[in-house]
């Protein structure tokens, strides 16, 4: 069986949607052109095959998803999230800036893929949660 474009990305867990996004592509260029999150395809390109990773392209990149966090994400974030006093996404950021100006710094990456990771794994779990009480709360409704 040929392999799909996007099988050198499964090791690097890309979430479900972006994954079963990028398996419904016929390819790279299409996935692209298709894809309506500009999130998922800068994940994509900085864990590209061909990039290599700590590179100047890489660390370029790294500043671009920097500048597009600060300036895009940020603000919507910060005024409508109920979590804002969550500073995890903002801690991944300060120390991915960091490690873009000076990638010699040898904790800086470490330090910002802990705290994106840690703020992942904080936003799945709110989300597995919601998901439980509103079965919950669903049953309970079918049960009265």
């Amino acid at each position: 069986m040929k392999a799909h474009w996007a099988d050198p990305y499964r090791d690097l867990n890309p979430c479900d949607d972006a994954w079963k996004s990028a398996l419904a592509a016929k390819s790279y260029a299409a996935w692209w052109r298709d894809c309506k999150r500009g999130d998922w395809m800068l994940w994509a390109m900085a864990r590209s095959p061909e990039i290599t990773q700590g590179s100047e392209e890489h660390v370029r990149l790294c500043w671009i998803v920097c500048r597009i966090w600060w300036e895009c994400a940020y603000p919507w974030w910060y005024e409508y999230s109920q979590e804002h006093s969550d500073e995890r996404p903002q801690a991944a950021m300060i120390a991915l800036e960091k490690w873009c100006l000076d990638s010699s710094a040898a904790g800086a990456a470490e330090a910002a893929a802990w705290a994106a990771r840690a703020a992942w794994l904080a936003a799945a779990a709110e989300a597995a949660n919601k998901k439980t009480n509103k079965e919950r709360t669903n049953n309970e409704y079918k049960s009265a």
